[in-house]
């Protein structure tokens, strides 16, 4: 008769396999996604918005149109200090809407101090509106780098997405570790490594650790041991940049030595013992769950997930995670469940920081 531990193990084990081929096309469309990227340097002022007739919004700059991507969006409200929120409805609205925010933006370009912008382009949409000083970076090379140094320290790639805006991997080592603990029982976990990126503003550059519950697969990630901003040399020049090759490949492959080294102490024992401290200390503080669920919104969980959230709290599976007393650890078992049930899977890492950051409001270290 196989062990517990042997059932976790094989779980696991068949969790990988069936991932492979989501893996693969993700890791594809990640090496792929950075060709296809064009970069403008563009003074506001000499931005141009028009209300197509096909119902679409346009920003022109040069010989260039592009529709505007809801992240390019809300980083134009941040550069000319606008709401967001009005400008989403607008240009998504009816045409009196679309035509409001397009005499709104003109006017902002128009009048505003002059800044230069990097407009991201893919296709024929920009997907982010950043900061003239924001560095490329080839993702999937520092990705690359990611994984060799993962896989020379014994980890296997348990996860990987291509998002619109950010990409991730995750890396375990498959070894499982027992935790002991008086109020929620023993928690069987992995731990690894998580790192991300957005090529369009939408995330630092992060290596974070990952730790996994192998009984009900929630995952969820520690603290950060990288981010970098993409912060760079200003460039003047204005007009279709097209970054020489080896200055790309200079700014990455520091990236990439950097990720190499923070990869090499993930595992040390005394990253761990601190990890494994984070979930025991997380298991010894009880809740009030209404009121923590409560707040939940105020921190960016959807009504309805919170509905579904208090479900499986109310039903309390083991197999989802969710047994013991009313702990810490438990209710951001129960927010990562919640997050393995979305369809999502940017949702789902979103979710899965909230969680973090529940356990890191209250357990330092």
């Amino acid at each position: 008769m196989k062990t517990e531990k042997q059932i976790l193990t094989d779980k696991l084990n068949a969790k990988l396999s069936n991932r492979r081929h989501d893996i693969l096309d993700a890791m594809t469309h990640i090496e792929k996604s950075g060709e296809m990227l064009n970069d403008f340097i563009v003074p506001s002022n000499k931005l141009l918005f028009a209300n197509g007739e096909d119902k679409k919004v346009r920003m022109g700059f040069g010989e260039e149109a592009v529709t505007l991507h809801p992240n390019a969006v809300s980083q134009l409200a941040g550069r000319f200090n606008v709401n967001a929120k009005d400008l989403q409805r607008e240009i998504n609205g009816s045409d009196w809407e679309r035509q409001v925010f397009v005499n709104r933006m003109q006017a902002y370009a128009d009048r505003s101090r002059k800044q230069n912008l990097l407009i991201r382009k893919v296709d024929e949409m920009a997907k982010g509106v950043l900061s003239d000083k924001y560095k490329r970076l080839n993702t999937a090379a520092i990705f690359l780098a990611f994984l060799q140094a993962a896989v020379e320290a014994g980890s296997v790639l348990v996860d990987a997405m291509h998002g619109e805006l950010r990409d991730f991997l995750e890396v375990i080592h498959p070894t499982i570790v027992e935790i002991p603990t008086e109020n929620n029982g023993t928690i069987h976990t992995v731990f690894g490594a998580q790192i991300r990126n957005s090529d369009f503003g939408a995330s630092m550059l992060q290596l974070k650790v990952f730790q996994m519950n192998v009984v009900c697969l929630n995952g969820m990630v520690s603290n950060s041991m990288i981010a970098e901003r993409h912060l760079g040399s200003r460039i003047e020049e204005s007009g279709n940049i097209t970054f020489a090759s080896d200055t790309v490949e200079a700014d990455t492959k520091a990236r990439s030595l950097q990720v190499r080294d923070i990869m090499q102490s993930v595992y040390s024992e005394e990253n761990l013992t601190a990890e494994r401290k984070r979930i025991i200390d997380a298991t010894e503080i009880e809740l009030d769950f209404n009121r923590e669920v409560k707040a939940l919104p105020k921190s960016g969980m959807l009504q309805g997930e919170v509905e579904m959230l208090n479900k499986a709290l109310y039903e309390g599976d083991p197999e989802n995670g969710l047994q013991g007393k009313n702990t810490l650890w438990k209710l951001a078992q129960g927010i990562t469940h919640i997050a393995n049930e979305v369809e999502s899977k940017d949702r789902r890492r979103d979710l899965q920081d909230l969680a973090s950051q529940m356990v890191s409001n209250y357990v330092t270290g």
